[in-house]
């Protein structure tokens, strides 16, 4: 999988596909490590093009429970429960829940 690498302004400027990825997710431990072969400056993005966390989501979903933001579509597609803050007016927010499996049949 390559890896987009965004200027500071967040446009696509580079490839990268010679990476080390090291990654630890448990109870006592959730951190990663990326190691890129440039130099990148600063405020700029490091992303996979076309996934998001590329399979991690559904190998850890069934273990444990995954609390994720975001406003991928692909990733929000494999939640079972959506959550949104919605501005009702000034000052004054609303937090919306949607359980899809119950949506879905809604939409059938």
């Amino acid at each position: 999988m390559d890896l987009i690498v965004t200027d500071a302004g967040h446009i696509d400027r580079a490839v990268i596909e010679d990476y080390a990825l090291d990654a630890a997710w448990g109870a006592d431990e959730n951190d990663f490590e990326l190691t890129v072969d440039r130099m990148l400056e600063p405020g700029s993005y490091v992303y996979a093009d076309g996934s998001e966390l590329g399979g991690v989501i559904d190998s850890l979903r069934d273990r444990t429970q995954l609390i994720m933001i975001t406003h991928q579509r692909r990733t929000m597609e494999t939640a079972d429960v959506l959550f949104g803050v919605s501005m009702q007016a000034d000052g004054v927010t609303k937090v919306i829940s949607q359980k899809l499996d119950q949506a879905l049949k809604h939409a059938e």
